[in-house]
């Protein structure tokens, strides 16, 4: 069978979303909320706070600003899987302002759990790609939007793939990462073993 994608909504957005990008780093802002997803290397520090700091998994290019971020803003709510926080709870003890972080202003949802965080209501969906990696689906004055972070749609290293969600989203954000075929893991004993043999 066919892999279902995520269902266009036919109603157009109703907030005018601007979204801005720096590497895996996401700022989605609409009139009355600003939500930051990821905070990577590459993220500069927002010049106000913003009002949601969500955290899809725990690698580098997705996580390594994070203390940073929550100790510039302390007041703003910080939502990841509890896998996630496991984590990068390892990952803690070596930097003050994460482990500040993780200690002090995690949410931490189950997938499919939906919370409402001021006037977002956010639910995680599992992403596969990394123990604890989800999706980001968002609801916020009539829209839909979902979030994909990396993920994968097969099973990776004993975490379950992703299945795509069969809600009606009015923007869906994909991660882009490099697949051309080259840059493609190849499963073939013979391709991967003929270099060195």
């Amino acid at each position: 069978g066919t892999t279902p994608t995520p269902t266009p909504s036919e109603r157009p957005l109703a907030q005018p979303w601007q979204i801005k990008a720096w590497g895996g780093t996401l700022e989605l802002k609409a009139p009355d909320e600003t939500i930051w997803i990821d905070p990577g290397p590459l993220a500069p520090l927002p010049p106000r706070p913003p009002d949601l700091i969500i955290v899809t998994h725990a690698h580098h290019d997705h996580a390594a600003r994070l203390g940073e971020l929550s100790d510039t803003f302390p007041e703003t709510p910080v939502v990841m899987s509890h896998q996630t926080a496991a984590l990068l709870a390892l990952r803690a003890p070596l930097d003050r302002l994460l482990y500040a972080c993780l200690k002090q202003r995690i949410v931490r949802l189950a997938f499919g759990e939906e919370r409402a965080l001021g006037g977002v209501r956010v639910t995680l969906l599992l992403a596969g790609h990394l123990l604890g990696a989800a999706m980001i689906e968002l609801q916020l004055a009539g829209d839909v939007i979902l979030i994909t972070g990396d993920l994968a749609l097969r099973d990776v290293g004993g975490v379950a793939g992703a299945e795509w969600p069969r809600a009606e989203y009015g923007l869906v954000v994909m991660e882009s990462t490099v697949a051309g075929s080259e840059s493609l893991p190849v499963a073939d004993a013979e391709t991967n073993r003929r270099p060195f043999l």
